[in-house]
């Protein structure tokens, strides 16, 4: 590593890089700026008083659909129990005939 600087604390570090594995890159510092970029963007087009309130529309919407995948998750395993029961009680009746028989 020399001639190259590592940028950050160890703590921060991914352990590639703290191994020796991996060299780290300055690119990775270059994302930050983008983000602070587009969250400026956001502030412009929307306003700093309606953020807190898309970030709650959005809140909402990941919670009604978590609800609903749950929902769905729920109504295929009761699904599922259903057609075993029905296998169950198929073959207890097809053992009944075949005694009977």
């Amino acid at each position: 590593q020399s001639g190259s600087r590592i940028l950050g604390t160890m703590e921060f570090m991914a352990p590639e890089v703290i191994t020796g594995r991996q060299v780290p890159s300055t690119s990775t510092d270059l994302y930050s700026h983008e983000l602070l970029i587009i969250l400026a963007i956001v502030v412009l087009l929307f306003g700093a008083k309606k953020i807190p309130d898309l970030a709650k529309g959005i809140g909402t919407g990941i919670k009604n659909f978590k609800k609903a995948v749950k929902e769905d998750e729920q109504a295929e395993s009761e699904k599922i129990e259903g057609k075993s029961e029905n296998v169950a009680q198929t073959t207890k009746v097809e053992e009944k005939q075949e005694v009977k028989g």
